[in-house]
């Protein structure tokens, strides 16, 4: 059995990554404005002690 592409196929799927490329842009950009240790804190990410 033989899998074809369609066209509307493959541009539905390139629209779809485009849009999620779109939506990741969007929300880097966000994170431009945000400080290292806020993000930090959102993620849940705890410095290491040096001793």
């Amino acid at each position: 059995m033989s899998m074809t592409i369609t066209l509307p196929g493959k541009l539905d799927a390139r629209e779809q990554q485009a849009a999620q490329r779109l939506d990741d842009l969007g929300a880097l950009s966000r994170l431009r404005g945000l400080p290292v240790h806020a993000l930090m804190n959102q993620l849940g990410i705890r410095p290491i002690p040096v001793p």
